[in-house]
């Protein structure tokens, strides 16, 4: 199993009530190119920790600040002031102590911190049967969300319990190394925001229960498996100590390959959210023997994912199809009722905007908008090009831009867009347009021709650059006509690639000028009707075809790699895939909600994560590796986030869905990487 972290080997020290000396920041973290803000000072009120739903006497509780500046993974800062009426300090900070109910208050204590932080409350050890005298369980580490510092007041109340650490672990853990490392680098703090607000949609932090529907209403929430995660720790937790039977059963089955045990239940968590479909069956059975939570998983499932389905306000989304995230973690997809078989009569297609909380912001360029078949972000996310194909009210293919408050521009056509052609769409290093068309118009000076295929570069002005069209008329040896090129997509070393799903070959285009070239046509072995193209930091392409299967293709040479075209297992059709700031690819997979389209697939919809080599990356392995959402219902397209978050649009019912936590934290727009040859690194 493969762990991006960079700091993956510190997960595996042992955190106890008794820690080993850790290396604690020395006040808050501010965020990096602004002004910091004065700091804040307040008063802290109370909370309880349970264990189950028993209490645990003598349990720590600290209030820790994430680290926006040291890096991922980097040391939290301890902010209880030392000293403070009821309170003690060790090696972790200054902490308060539970009592016989699991409750503790922080009552004259003060802590200082900068508004922007996001802060976490951490108890550690304690006695779980709540009698006086009990053991100690140095296993037990939980934790609970509280986000924005500045929101903390008099009457903050918070639950620390399995359920909220389970939310935590699961959409925190590609920022953690343990309990007391929460942190990420000075260019990603927004990522690290959008994490602490997906947690509020998982989890009521005042009773520690799980949510059914997000707070805003809009979304379901995995109630019943974030409990089954809380079950599975509940029971070493309840033991005690960290050397029981329940314990070590926990610790062995959520020990990576070649990595270090687990010592405490916190760590044991994390490593569910690295690999929620490692040992499945003996998780849940662990869970099941006691279940202190409900509603709870009645049967085993096929990975312990979590994933939120969306549904917008008062409005329908139909068929959507690309999707894209900003740089604040905005979501953008596509609405095309003119791609249903059978459109109304004046079908409404528009570009659809939801924040990074989930929350649904507006639907754009209704009436403007036709058949949309691409989109892309320029890399200052101040605007989304759209592609749009020819429709009865709409006579002509254009490209509009939507601005990032939903304001369409002017529609710019182009001649050599033709009619029904455009296809794909993506922006070279210096931030031209180049997009694909299947048909196009050609006017070499006289007569429109008829051509078979283009590839145009153009400016985001609409002007066509030295040299657009690519074509047959002037450069035959793409041989475009037969090419039918389609996806089209930018590595780090400026190269923008085109499938030709026409004649199963690749052509590679030099795009680090202001006016591109024709380098290669390729014809990679076991190339079959190519249809969807990521590409990872290492210029690798990542090529999913007709047949069912993947092509894992060097950039240098256009050759395979070892085992490409690989049979990955239940693929079906997909063309919409991505990669992320750890080159994992990600590939959604509509089976049994595309059956009536001709899958013929009874294995349920999920969404792929496979590791730079192409090999499975969830713990799992056979045919059910990959995330099963119950939310999914024809998953179509895919793009990751700064949060480690893959957003995933359903096709059937025309939802968003949020994948959380199951990819590496990612650089969005995705022109920003490729503007900067930052493909594949994190933010």
């Amino acid at each position: 199993m493969y762990r991006f972290s960079p700091k993956f080997a510190l997960r595996h020290a042992a955190l106890t009530a008794s820690a080993a000396a850790i290396v604690c920041l020395s006040g808050c973290a501010g965020i990096s190119g602004t002004a910091v803000p004065s700091s804040l000072t307040t008063t802290i009120p109370a909370g309880s920790v349970h264990g189950g739903q028993q209490p645990i006497l003598g349990a720590h509780v600290y209030l820790m600040a994430a680290n926006l500046t040291g890096g991922y993974g980097s040391a939290s800062t301890s902010l209880l002031h030392a000293g403070d009426p009821g309170t003690a300090t060790d090696t972790v900070g200054t902490y308060v102590t539970t009592g016989v109910n699991g409750d503790f208050n922080y009552g004259g204590t003060t802590a200082t911190c900068t508004p922007g932080t996001q802060v976490y409350l951490l108890a550690t050890g304690g006695n779980p049967t709540g009698l006086v005298g009990g053991a100690v369980n140095g296993a037990i580490v939980l934790t609970a969300a509280l986000g924005d510092c500045a929101t903390i007041g008099s009457t903050t109340f918070t639950s620390i319990n399995e359920v909220t650490t389970a939310a935590m672990a699961s959409t925190l853990q590609q920022f953690m190394v343990d309990g007391t490392h929460l942190g990420t680098t000075a260019t990603n703090a927004t990522g690290l925001v959008n994490a602490f607000k997906t947690i509020a949609n998982l989890v009521d932090p005042t009773t520690g229960t799980a949510l059914a529907t997000t707070p805003a209403g809009n979304g379901i929430a995995p109630q019943a498996t974030l409990n089954t995660l809380a079950n599975i720790i509940a029971p070493c937790v309840n033991s005690g100590s960290g050397a029981s039977s329940t314990c070590q059963a926990l610790y062995s089955a959520t020990t990576p390959t070649g990595s270090s045990v687990p010592t405490n239940v916190f760590t044991a968590a994390l490593n569910i959210g690295a690999f929620p479909a490692a040992n499945v069956n003996n998780l849940y059975t662990q869970a099941a023997a006691t279940a202190p939570f409900q509603p709870a998983l009645t049967t085993q499932p096929n990975d312990f994912t979590l994933g939120i389905t969306y549904s917008p306000v008062a409005t329908t989304i139909t068929q959507p199809g690309p999707v894209v995230v900003d740089g604040s973690g905005n979501v953008y997809f596509t609405s095309c009722q003119s791609c249903l078989t059978t459109p109304p009569a004046t079908p409404i297609d528009t570009v659809v905007k939801f924040g990074p909380d989930g929350s649904f912001i507006g639907s754009y360029g209704a009436g403007v908008l036709h058949f949309l078949r691409g989109i892309a972000l320029d890399s200052t996310s101040s605007n989304l090009y759209t592609l749009n194909q020819t429709t009865t009210l709409h006579p002509a293919d254009e490209l509009i831009a939507v601005s990032s408050t939903g304001t369409p521009g002017t529609p710019i056509a182009n001649p050599h867009f033709g009619t029904n052609s455009v296809q794909g769409i993506t922006f070279d290093q210096p931030g031209n347009i180049w997009i694909t068309a299947v048909s196009g118009m050609y006017n070499p000076g006289g007569g429109n021709t008829q051509i078979g295929g283009t590839v145009i570069d153009m400016n985001t002005s609409g002007t066509e650059q030295t040299g657009s069209p690519f074509n047959q008329a002037t450069y035959s040896a793409s041989n475009l006509s037969a090419a039918g090129p389609a996806a089209v997509a930018t590595d780090n070393s400026g190269n923008v690639w085109v499938l030709g799903s026409g004649n199963n070959s690749l052509l590679k285009f030099n795009g680090t000028g202001t006016a591109g070239t024709f380098t290669t046509k390729y014809t990679p072995t076991g190339f079959s009707t190519p249809l969807g193209l990521a590409i990872n930091g290492g210029n690798e392409l990542w090529i999913t075809e007709n047949n069912n299967t993947l092509s894992h293709i060097y950039g240098y040479n256009g050759a395979n790699a070892s085992g490409s075209p690989l049979s990955a297992v239940g693929l079906y059709q997909a063309q919409l895939l991505a990669t992320d700031g750890a080159g994992q690819v990600l590939i959604p997979n509509c089976r049994l909600g595309c059956a009536a389209g001709g899958s013929g697939s009874t294995a349920p919809d999920n969404l792929l994560r496979l590791s730079a080599t192409g090999a499975p990356n969830t713990g799992g392995s056979g045919a059910n590796y990959g995330a099963q959402i119950a939310g999914f219902d024809g998953p179509g397209a895919a793009a990751s986030d700064a949060s480690g978050n893959v957003w995933v649009t359903n096709s059937v019912n025309g939802t968003l869905t949020q994948v959380i936590g199951y990819a590496a934290p990612t650089i969005v727009p995705l022109s920003k990487a490729t503007s900067t040859g930052s493909l594949g690194q994190l933010p």
